[in-house]
């Protein structure tokens, strides 16, 4: 009989965000930032990582700010010091915030939050500081799907992305 080369009811995908890759675009909007297009190796092994960089003042960041149906939502961000002296960051998804330093290491930050009600909820990358000093790292990946557990990355551009059934190599025996 058919043989799947996976299990086809544990394959799902969803980035509700858009430009996932593209911190620079203007979807991202931007207060006390800029954005470094493309300046590091990302942790798929392209060169498509950006840089944030902070001026400093109060909160610097970018966000987005999808229209989202009532739920659980997890929102995450594959991060990376720059080689500058790191001081704390934060993703935010609707005000649910997980604190993070960057390492030499790309690192996946992720928050979780349960019952966002629906509408336009905020996905914000900050400094942690309402008097931080400048900084900058690099970031790549951010993703936000649908749940309390993070699904595997999921590039984007113009727009979200979902996968609701599943896609692969069917293999049968011969006929």
């Amino acid at each position: 009989g058919p043989r799947f080369d996976y299990d086809p009811s544990s394959l799902v995908a969803q980035n509700l965000l858009t430009y996932s890759q593209e911190f620079d675009n203007a979807a991202w909007g931007k207060s006390l930032v800029s954005i470094s297009a493309n300046t590091d190796i990302a942790p798929d092994g392209t060169l498509t990582a950006d840089r944030f960089v902070s001026v400093g003042g109060s909160f610097p960041q970018i966000s987005e700010t999808p229209t989202l149906q009532a739920g659980d939502y997890t929102f995450s961000l594959w991060v990376r010091s720059d080689g500058t002296t790191q001081i704390a960051q934060a993703i935010l998804l609707d005000g649910t915030s997980q604190a993070f330093t960057p390492t030499s290491t790309w690192t996946r930050v992720i928050v979780t939050k349960t019952g966002v009600a629906a509408g336009s909820r905020g996905i914000v990358i900050a400094t942690n500081s309402g008097a931080a000093a400048a900084s900058s790292f690099y970031i790549w990946g951010a993703q936000l799907n649908r749940g309390s557990t993070v699904l595997p990355y999921t590039a984007t551009t113009t727009a979200p992305y979902t996968l609701t059934t599943a896609r692969g190599l069917l293999i049968e025996e011969q006929r």
